[in-house]
């Protein structure tokens, strides 16, 4: 008898990069740097390292990139807006605590600096991990394989690429064990119907 597993109620989770990023690099890892001069940190779900207080869609090739993407994701007759944009600092030992971003329908990230070794992973929690715990760490590997049925997915920052996923997705940042900073670049968008 053939076992025939429907993967029934997907999240989609985006990863991209940004093509010619190397370009602005050094300009936006320069500028983030002086805005955490001049700015206290955002106490959110970050602990340790500095967050911005909210702040323009920038750099623009970024977000061109973001609007090429989302011309590609959503139907012709749905629009999307940019919301909160924040910047990150993770400085040596520090961590984002888990979290969700309410009152918007997607949560991005982009990696602006990432230094060599174990600068900090973002897990993304499986949405139905409380409700399926026993079904999912009890089934087949080959299975839970195919159907990308984990009970979270982990992913390495790299630096000049980035994420977009569904907003109600419990995330993490784990702890940056360099001795470097990791920059990114954060936000939330709408759909608007």
């Amino acid at each position: 008898m053939t076992v025939n597993c429907i993967s029934a109620f997907p999240s989609p989770i985006i990863s991209f990069s940004v093509p010619e990023y190397s370009l602005i690099r050094d300009e936006t890892i320069d500028r983030i740097y002086e805005l955490r001069e001049t700015t206290e940190s955002v106490k959110l779900s970050n602990a340790g390292g500095w967050q911005s207080p909210k702040q323009p869609p920038s750099p623009k090739l970024l977000f061109k990139s973001v609007d090429s993407i989302m011309s590609q994701l959503l139907t012709e007759e749905l629009q999307y807006s940019v919301g909160n944009v924040w910047y990150n600092i993770n400085t040596p030992g520090s961590f984002n605590h888990k979290h969700t971003h309410p009152s918007c329908d997607l949560a991005a990230v982009f990696y602006v600096k990432v230094p060599e070794g174990d600068c900090g992973k973002i897990e993304i929690e499986n949405p139905n991990y409380f409700n399926q715990v026993r079904l999912l760490d009890a089934m087949n590997p080959k299975i839970k394989e195919d159907m990308i049925a984990f009970t979270s997915m982990w992913f390495p920052p790299v630096e000049g690429t980035g994420l977009i996923f569904p907003s109600n997705l419990t995330h993490r940042v784990s702890e940056n064990n360099t001795q470097e900073d990791r920059i990114s670049i954060s936000w939330n968008m709408s759909i608007n119907c």
